[in-house]
């Protein structure tokens, strides 16, 4: 019975955290049209550069400063952020239909084009819900993570924009490819330590499991969304 009962434990904490974490979801699907109601395009590209200067001066200093801010001062930030990420995909994308020599762009690409725009909006939707579920103690908001996520994620979006380079010259892939490749490891270096601050992790080792336990759940949520065909 201890065994059956502890079974049932697991599966009703299961069940409680999908339950909040879908809320917690349409909670910040909800403020989010909210604050793009209100927000100021100009003052958050200024508070876009200071993020930007911060993070490349000190990105340790600028990832605990965010994954701690209770007041979220960077959340508008962040949505630009990710809009800004899908518009360019959705961009590269469609230039590639309307230059290329073997696919002519038609009505059946439409879907393949929403698919790739919302993208990286699963991307860090996946991250968030990783996040939460393995650090649902701590006590953080998704819009917390969300922010501390996309901030973690902009030298991947710095290489997505990189990209278009590949238009005026694929010679340049010789050079974008590496580039390419050490931000995309700079980044995740930047989501762990993302992990560890919105987990409160002061010790190394702990931080570490979180961080696996976080790429883990991610990657699971990955294939279940290729099934859609939707590759973050």
């Amino acid at each position: 019975m201890d065994e059956e009962q502890k079974e049932n434990n697991v599966k009703q904490e299961a069940v409680n955290t999908f339950n909040e974490a879908k809320q917690e979801t349409v909670n910040t699907f909800n403020e989010a049209k909210e604050k793009m109601k209100n927000i100021d395009f100009k003052a958050e590209a200024e508070t876009g550069k200071g993020l930007l200067k911060k993070l490349f001066k000190n990105p340790l200093e600028a990832i605990k400063e965010i994954s701690q801010d209770s007041e979220n001062n960077f959340f508008k930030t962040a949505i630009l952020l990710v809009a800004i990420w899908a518009i360019i995909v959705f961009a590269k994308q469609l230039i590639y239909y309307i230059t290329s020599k073997y696919t002519k762009f038609s009505g059946s690409n439409i879907l393949t084009l929403v698919k790739v725009t919302i993208a990286p909006i699963c991307r860090i939707l996946a991250l968030t819900l990783s996040v939460y579920i393995v650090n649902k103690k701590s006590k953080r908001s998704f819009i917390t993570i969300i922010t501390a996520m996309t901030v973690a994620k902009i030298p991947v979006i710095i290489s997505s924009l990189l990209g278009f380079l590949t238009y005026i010259s694929y010679k340049v892939t010789s050079i974008t490819n590496p580039i390419g490749s050490l931000l995309s490891v700079i980044s995740t270096v930047l989501v762990y330590f993302a992990v560890k601050f919105l987990s409160n992790e002061e010790n190394d080792s702990d931080a570490l499991k979180s961080f696996i336990k976080v790429e883990a759940i991610y990657y699971i949520i990955c294939f279940a969304l290729s099934f859609l065909e939707i590759n973050i």
